[in-house]
């Protein structure tokens, strides 16, 4: 869920999750349970059609275990749930880390990593720098968000920031201290 914590964080927004039909059974709850943990204000069931359907008796079932969820764990004020990420990766203005889905279905043209930037670069090559940092964080049970890079971001609300630069080069900057580090294909 960085990807919606850290604009929810930069824009000061709710953010949400939803139940697609297609979604692993034993996962469903927990993936809720997680999200409002984080701060989710909304949680949606896919109702649509046939291939993405959550039926409706599971719909109420789930609905009903997220609401003892929430009865057991009051949840916290969502500014002091956003500002449990410490660490920021920036992605440049722009850039998506495209989910497995998005890369395989309608759209792709919309996601297609092997296009290049304006500098030549490959797509993919600047987005490893950033799946290298998040697997770090989660290496080291680090909670961080992805952001955009655009000018509402503060990155005086972060200890650390990763700024991943649209010609694959990464650096690194800390409240206590400054460090660039920088290198094709990501710090490191």
């Amino acid at each position: 869920y960085s990807q919606m914590t850290g604009p929810a964080r930069v824009f000061n927004v709710r953010w949400g999750m939803s139940i697609y039909g297609h979604a692993e059974p034993r996962l469903r709850l927990p993936s809720m349970e997680l999200a409002y943990e984080m701060g989710a204000t909304y949680i949606w069931f896919w109702t649509s059609d046939h291939d993405h359907h959550v039926p409706y008796t599971e719909q109420l079932e789930l609905a009903r275990a997220i609401r003892q969820c929430e009865a057991a764990h009051p949840r916290r004020p969502p500014a002091e749930l956003t500002a449990e990420a410490k660490k920021a990766i920036v992605l440049p203005y722009g850039y998506t880390l495209p989910s497995i889905w998005q890369l395989h279905m309608w759209g792709t043209h919309l996601y297609a990593t092997d296009r290049t930037n304006r500098l030549g670069i490959a797509y993919k090559e600047v987005l490893r720098c950033a799946i290298r940092e998040i697997e770090r964080c989660l290496e080291e049970d680090v909670r961080y968000d992805v952001v955009p890079a655009g000018p509402e971001f503060d990155p005086k609300v972060y200890d650390e920031v990763i700024r991943v630069r649209e010609d694959a080069t990464v650096t690194v900057s800390r409240k206590d201290r400054s460090a660039a580090e920088s290198g094709q294909g990501g710090r490191p």
